[in-house]
């Protein structure tokens, strides 16, 4: 499995082996074990994925299994016919933090899945670290019930999406200001580079340091920057940033729904 398939879908991975592993705890589970689980659990949020469910190969959960034996976060408890594997209780403990330590500004849908998951079967995972060694110390059982304080998971997120919604009220703000003062200084006969590099100054863009407003506004034709720095800026912010705005503060809305109902 590489990195980025990783990276992009380690929530329904590392859930997907956790939910293996309690399934088939006595006998350990096999690589399909796996890859049905993380079908389900993609199928479930399929409206905020790309595709309709995320299909993964044994051969790649078999690569990801093998980092994890390295790792010694998982081990290999047969040595012949189809792998057999269980989770180790440091592996528990990683899949667990790595699902809960990102944020989900750009999948929503996933976080909700996290916190169904977390929430739900939040005693079966304590029960589930506890049994995978001798003893469970007061310092585990702190950090393994920190992991799952489904409170502070919203807290996390909810501070994630505030400030996204500062970002792009910067944004928004930056478009307004840029385009009042390209439609004044045009009305005066300024230039529009002059508009440009006044524009640069005082609202650089987010990709400013990569590509200097001046020298974007350069490459465009000559007959469509002025329309660029004002009628194009203010459709950007209503037809992209102020309808994601609406979007982002009803996401907030919901994850302080369930801080509300958590009291």
């Amino acid at each position: 499995m590489n990195d980025s398939l990783v990276s992009r879908h380690q929530l329904f991975l590392t859930t997907a082996l956790v939910g293996a592993h309690a399934q088939y705890q006595e006998v350990g589970f096999r690589h399909k074990h796996v890859r049905f689980l993380i079908e389900l659990f993609s199928n479930w949020v399929e409206v905020g994925l790309p595709g309709d469910i995320i299909e993964i190969q044994n051969t790649q959960i078999a690569r990801f299994l093998s980092t994890l034996i390295d790792e010694g976060f998982a081990r290999r408890i047969n040595k012949k016919g189809h792998p057999l594997y269980r989770l180790t209780r440091v592996g528990l403990i990683e899949l667990l933090s790595r699902a809960g330590h990102r944020n989900y500004i750009d999948q929503k849908e996933c976080f909700f899945f996290l916190y169904f998951f977390i929430t739900n079967y939040r005693d079966r995972l304590i029960e589930l670290v506890r049994r995978e060694g001798s003893q469970f110390p007061p310092a585990m059982q702190m950090e393994v019930a920190a992991l799952l304080d489904s409170r502070e998971l919203v807290r996390r997120e909810l501070a994630a999406a505030e400030r996204e919604l500062q970002r792009i009220d910067v944004r928004i703000h930056d478009s307004r200001k840029t385009v009042n003062l390209a439609r004044q200084w045009l009305r005066d006969g300024k230039s529009i580079d002059s508009v440009v590099q006044e524009a640069e100054r005082l609202w650089p863009y987010e990709l400013n340091s990569t590509k200097p407003l001046s020298e974007l506004i350069g490459e465009v034709p000559p007959e469509t920057r002025a329309w660029e720095m004002t009628t194009g800026n203010e459709m950007r912010r209503k037809n992209i940033w102020e309808k994601a705005r609406v979007l982002l503060l009803a996401y907030i809305t919901e994850l302080e729904g369930y801080l509300n109902t958590e009291e």
